[in-house]
C-alpha cells in the first residue's frame, strides 16, 4: 500500500506574531491613572479658563474607566468620591485619585503634583 502523504502548510501566524507590540509589563493601576490624567488636560484644553469641575463632569470624564477598572460592585462609592472632589482642580483631582489607587494597591506608589498658587489680583 502507498504511505499517504504528508500536506504541509506554511505558518500563517508567524507574521503576524512578530509585527504585534509587546505586552505592557506596566500596574493597570497606572494605566488608568495616565488615561485619567490625559482626559483631564485634554478637557481643561477645551475651556481655558477651567478652573473646577463639576460632580457630572467628572463622572464623565472618568466613570467607565473607574467602572471598568474596579468592577460594577464598587460603583456607588466611586460615585461618592466623585461628589467629595466637586469643585476642585484638576492636580486636587489628581492627587485624590492618586490616594485612591495607593490604598487599592498598596505596593504602587505615585509622584503627587504640587498645585499651581493662586494669582493675586
Amino acid at each position: 500500500m502507498s504511505e499517504p502523504q504528508k500536506i504541509c502548510l506554511p505558518n500563517v501566524f508567524s507574521d503576524s506574531e512578530q509585527d504585534r507590540p509587546a505586552r505592557s509589563t506596566e500596574h493597570p493601576a497606572r494605566i488608568l491613572a495616565k488615561k485619567i490624567e490625559e482626559r483631564l488636560f485634554t478637557r481643561n484644553k477645551l475651556k481655558t479658563i477651567k478652573k473646577t469641575y463639576r460632580v457630572d463632569e467628572l463622572w464623565v470624564l472618568f466613570g467607565t474607566l473607574f467602572v471598568n477598572h474596579f468592577g460594577n460592585s464598587e460603583e456607588a462609592r466611586l460615585k461618592a468620591w466623585t461628589y467629595n472632589l466637586k469643585c476642585k482642580g484638576r492636580v486636587q483631582v489628581l492627587n485624590a485619585l492618586y490616594d485612591l489607587l495607593e490604598e487599592r494597591y498598596p505596593p504602587v506608589k505615585f509622584e503627587r503634583r504640587a498645585a499651581k498658587p493662586k494669582r493675586e489680583e
